[in-house]
């Protein structure tokens, strides 16, 4: 009895066993998705791998593609040409990637055996084989997922392409699948989102078991919060953050919920994207939800200057104002009310633009026949939001987008000052407070004025007085105007009035517009209003 082919990445395109070749003529022929992949190939497949610099020289032409479609199936027809060329599956899986075709990609390199396998290292397969080159049998693959961009342009398919190393399993489903046990069905229930799955064990796999040391010592811990932990995720080169909840209780699942949702629902720039999720619980595994990687971590961690990162000049600090408001009006627009904006759920990309994250506790406005479209007040039952960041207003359990711009108006203060927004060596621990009691001049009783040289030492110390010019961030290279100062802490007033008196995001977004193209001006002196 002949032995069964074992697939590694080092095999040939052209031994691509028949039924995953079959699969991907059923994912990628019918929207001609095929093409997005051709279109990835170089001259020299092993620029694939190797990436050099200059124009980049495709390999096929539309003669060629148009070749291919005269075929009965073009994605067949694609592969059978392209593996003349000795290229391996290792070419084929990063090309995937490079398409954005993550399921594909994902579906490939599990079917590939581990060319050096870790035995502690948990994978996929049956534990049987582990540490055994895994055989590739020529019979229908376990998981169909051909119906998961089947329906949907190849425009969509890119927009809400999973990350790579997507295992596609049973989609979160539709009412009650949140607040069900884990062990829960569900089958009656039509999917809510057509966003991939990764199985518990591949996460495991590219976070390095879930380590918890930090990034920086080694480990791949990346922050930490209430809702969950987040860790770094590597796959083929390509960069994942991962949030593992921190339970399975009632609450944590209605929050998970509330974020695929929201994220799979509303994509803005200045939102995180929400690549995919894992709601594998049947061996007691919680939930995750599976980001792209934001490189420079939270604007909170850039304002400490944390692991020695440089300070944010004025400019970069502007800019994270405007974007963090245009994603906030986006949400507004759209009726989603945050409830949990801070500089620790601001993240900064490579070029420090800003992403909007942690949308778990955000709510939308229900529909006009349940709520009062006059005053567009929702009542909730539960106060929401970190402690100094909550609009004191909050405590009516009203939900309203006026919630996030006070919230808003405690990180321009931290954008100014570079100060954290809690400090237990400060008089007035809450910064807002602190500035607030600084900037405000102490009333003075005459009867005092004789004691003035006595007491001058115990004023400093007791009742700081000053201007908000004295609390300026004065890191190395952050050089700030004199009106700018003022009118962005003015701004950041305007956002912590009383809800009758604040104003929109819309409001906000325009004057931080303003002070940015005054502040880019040469000679710049900011106009009076």
């Amino acid at each position: 009895m002949a032995s069964k082919a074992i697939l590694t990445h080092n095999s040939f395109v052209r031994d691509l066993p028949f039924t995953l070749k079959n699969w991907l003529a059923g994912n990628l022929d019918p929207l001609d998705t095929w093409e997005n992949l051709a279109a990835q190939i170089p001259l020299n497949y092993e620029d694939l791998l190797n990436p050099i610099p200059g124009p980049f020289e495709a390999m096929y032409a539309s003669g060629n593609f148009m070749s291919f479609k005269r075929q009965p199936s073009p994605t067949i027809s694609f592969l059978e040409d392209w593996g003349v060329e000795n290229c391996r599956i290792k070419h084929l899986v990063q090309a995937l990637l490079n398409a954005k075709l993550f399921d594909a990609a994902n579906r490939i390199s599990n079917q590939c055996a581990e060319e050096q396998p870790e035995p502690q290292q948990q994978g996929i397969g049956p534990s049987q084989n582990e540490g055994q080159p895994q055989q590739v049998e020529d019979t229908e693959p376990r998981v169909n997922v051909s119906s998961v961009h089947r329906t949907k342009s190849p425009k969509a398919c890119l927009e809400d392409a999973p990350p790579d190393g997507v295992v596609v399993k049973e989609p979160l489903r539709g009412a009650g699948a949140a607040e069900d046990s884990p062990s829960s069905n569900g089958n009656e229930d039509t999917p809510i989102h057509q966003m991939p799955v990764f199985s518990y064990q591949q996460l495991e796999r590219i976070t390095g078991q879930f380590d918890t040391r930090d990034k920086t010592k080694g480990g791949n811990l990346i922050g930490t919060g209430g809702f969950g932990d987040v860790f770094f995720g590597d796959f083929l080169g390509n960069k994942l953050a991962v949030k593992r909840l921190k339970g399975n209780n009632e609450e944590s699942l209605k929050q998970f919920r509330t974020e695929v949702e929201t994220l799979c629902t509303y994509k803005h720039e200045n939102l995180v994207t929400l690549l995919g999720y894992c709601f594998d619980c049947s061996q007691g595994q919680t939930p995750c939800l599976v980001y792209e990687y934001v490189v420079n971590g939270s604007l909170e961690d850039r304002l400490a200057c944390l692991n020695g990162t440089a300070a944010l000049t004025v400019l970069q600090r502007l800019d994270i104002a405007i974007g963090t408001a245009r994603g906030l009006e986006y949400l507004h627009d759209k009726g989603v009310t945050h409830r949990d904006i801070k500089s620790a759920n601001i993240l900064l990309d490579e070029n420090y633009k800003p992403k909007v994250s942690d949308f778990a506790t955000a709510r939308v406005l229900p529909q006009p026949e349940e709520f009062d479209p006059k005053t567009q007040v929702l009542v909730t039952t539960s106060l929401i939001g970190t402690p100094n960041y909550l609009d004191p207003e909050a405590y009516s359990y009203q939900v309203q987008p006026c919630l996030d711009i006070y919230s808003f108006g405690v990180v321009i203060l931290e954008l100014i000052t570079g100060l954290p927004v809690s400090a237990d060596n400060r008089k007035n621990k809450d910064l807002k407070c602190y500035v607030r009691e600084y900037c405000t001049p102490a009333e003075r009783n005459d009867d005092d004025s004789d004691d003035d040289d006595d007491d001058e030492d115990h004023n400093d110390d007791e009742n700081d007085v000053g201007t908000i010019h004295d609390l300026v961030d004065k890191g190395p290279g952050v050089v700030w105007k004199p009106e700018l100062v003022e009118k962005l802490y003015a701004l950041s007033n305007k956002c912590l009035e009383r809800q009758a008196n604040r104003k929109k995001i819309r409001y906000v977004l325009k004057k931080l517009t303003t002070l940015f193209n005054d502040h880019c001006e040469d000679g710049g002196h900011l106009p009076e209003d």
